[in-house]
């Protein structure tokens, strides 16, 4: 595990000047007490130093697990003067967070549901959904399973999942893993239709039952079987719960039930059935 540590070189002197070369860096970095006052001076003596002329240092991180860590940056010119310290960054410091593992996507009837495999205290997670170019953040996850419930049938999407953990000075986070695609297919049937009631009339039996709430629900059909018969498809009805049956026999025994099917086709099972018995 490994402190990374970034910064910007100065291309001018302090008296305008364009730099020939780059300048001569020294990177302190150090553990400090957080709250406490702070000596610049004293924190540098027992600080580690790295030297050279690039804008980038990779330092080993072990020393510092469970301290809060400052750096800061002083530049030299040729003659080996400085003009003190940058400002001072902070960082606690904790052992590297372990990226997500086998990570999949299944498609549910509510959404796009992740799992994935991993022991950190918290999770992010990102997608980027059909023509976007970016990943965007979704909520924060606090363990396997997240379930995206903003996503459409027939849609691309791809994830990220990212170990997460909160620090004194802000937030840890893992390396992102390989992303995982799914393009959700509706192979969902709606709830299966309750309530279902029969009424006989002279020469109807009328059907009425509860609505489904199911936001892509297309139509409802209605099925009976003759006394101990075979269920047959009677009809269909697309706007309400109801359904008249106007083509049965006096004396006649009829059993009743109806399904739901929506958009893409899948039908529930049928309901409780009623049996009516016409004088």
């Amino acid at each position: 595990d490994q402190l990374i540590i970034q910064f910007s070189l100065p291309r001018t002197s302090t008296e305008g000047l364009v730099l020939a070369h780059p300048p001569q860096a020294r990177v302190f970095v150090g553990a400090y007490t957080a709250g406490a006052a702070f000596d610049p001076v004293a924190w540098a003596r027992q600080a580690r130093v790295l030297t050279g002329s690039e804008s980038r240092y990779v330092t080993p991180a072990a020393e510092f697990y469970g301290k809060d860590v400052a750096v800061s940056v002083k530049l030299l010119n040729p003659r080996g003067r400085d003009a003190g310290f940058s400002n001072f960054a902070h960082v606690q410091v904790i052992p590297a967070l372990t990226t997500p593992r086998e990570i999949t996507a299944r498609a549910t009837a509510k959404g796009v549901e992740l799992n994935w495999q991993g022991a950190a205290p918290a999770y992010r997670v990102l997608r980027q959904g059909p023509d976007e170019k970016q990943y965007s953040l979704l909520e924060p996850a606090a363990a396997s399973p997240f379930l995206d419930d903003k996503t459409a049938f027939g849609k691309t999407y791809r994830y990220l999942v990212q170990a997460v953990a909160k620090v004194s000075t802000g937030s840890a986070e893992s390396e992102l893993p390989a992303p995982v695609e799914i393009t959700p297919e509706d192979t969902f049937p709606p709830s299966v239709p309750a309530g279902l009631s029969a009424v006989t009339g002279t020469k109807s039996v009328e059907l009425v039952w509860a609505r489904n709430t199911e936001p892509d629900l297309a139509l409802y059909r209605v099925y009976r079987a003759a006394g101990s018969g075979d269920w047959q498809k009677i009809g269909e009805t697309r706007a309400t719960p109801n359904y008249s049956d106007r083509t049965v026999a006096a004396g006649s025994t009829y059993r009743y039930a109806v399904s739901a099917v929506d958009q893409s086709g899948n039908e529930s099972g049928r309901s409780s059935e009623v049996t009516v018995v016409l004088p």
